[in-house]
């Protein structure tokens, strides 16, 4: 009869653990900061309503994207008019896709895929406001 007790608990425990989601809404406005991980320069980003603007260290002007949050942990960023001005060769159709996929106290992991380049990126992004 312990026995069954301890696993009901145990079975309980794990299922209200797996049914908490993460808590990315802390992350949907601020300014973030990546760091420089595999030959990648450090980028200091501001995300405010559906506009996300990028600044990358040694490079000249920035980057503005629209912001398109599809749940509460991915959203889409499509380069815009502007941008796509600067920086011609961008394919006009190219969104990207970011999965937050963990959540830590002041920073978060991102995974971003293209729809037009085949490629995945995983880093660690840091809330600095």
């Amino acid at each position: 009869m312990k026995n069954l007790f301890t696993l009901i608990f145990f079975t309980l425990l794990s299922t209200c653990l797996w049914g908490q989601g993460m808590d990315c809404k802390k992350f949907k406005d601020g300014t973030f900061k990546t760091l420089p991980q595999d030959g990648a320069p450090v980028t200091t980003i501001v995300r405010k309503g559906d506009i996300q603007k990028e600044k990358t260290e040694g490079k000249r002007g920035s980057s503005e994207l629209m912001v398109k949050w599809i749940d509460d942990c991915t959203y889409t960023l499509t380069p815009t008019e502007k941008t796509l001005k600067k920086s011609p060769s961008l394919p006009k159709n190219m969104v990207l896709t970011v999965t937050i996929t963990q959540v830590k106290e002041h920073s978060y992991i991102q995974t971003t895929s293209c729809n037009v380049f085949d490629f995945k990126l995983t880093f660690e992004i840091f809330k600095i406001k």
